[in-house]
């Protein structure tokens, strides 16, 4: 009989904090690597063929100045195609992959965008972050309070 009165006393999970195992942590870690794949690639296939059309040595091309600038470049393209998928269609094709999704006003997805960029930094510790906490939330998740949600539940991508 104590068992039982100990464990009703315990708050029950909401289906959002049930589905946030490790399952959902792979789920997001394969989500980004496939996009981050796919935007470079067909970033990088365009400048390629870009160079090819025009002729440019590849010498040239090898230059350290502008591998950093064309390192920046990618970098940014990543981050701008990710958010306009993000606002546009409330996920990435790797989120669609893997059955997440994201929805929230413009802004708060800019924002959640624009901290991702220091969560990368500090060695990854804003991204690590996500892997302890009970709502695996990384540090840009955390700043907007909004986070990627199976499609099953959609619903309650606004629960903390």
């Amino acid at each position: 009989t104590a068992t039982v009165t100990k464990s009703a006393s315990l708050p029950a999970e909401t289906p959002l904090e049930t589905a946030l195992g490790m399952g959902y942590i792979l789920k997001r870690c394969f989500a980004y690597c496939f996009d981050t794949f796919l935007h470079l690639g067909l970033c990088a296939s365009a400048i390629a063929a870009a160079l090819v059309r025009q002729k440019i040595p590849l010498e040239s091309v090898l230059n350290p100045n502008l591998i950093i600038w064309v390192g920046l470049f990618l970098g940014f393209f990543h981050w701008a195609i990710t958010l306009a998928q993000e606002v546009t269609f409330g996920t990435t094709v790797g989120k669609h992959l893997v059955g997440l999704r994201i929805e929230g006003p413009a802004v708060a997805l800019f924002l959640r965008a624009f901290f991702f960029v220091p969560s990368i930094f500090f060695g990854g510790l804003g991204l690590v972050w996500g892997l302890f906490g009970q709502q695996k939330r990384c540090w840009h998740d955390w700043v907007v309070d909004l986070q990627p949600v199976p499609l099953s539940l959609d619903q309650h991508h606004h629960t903390r």
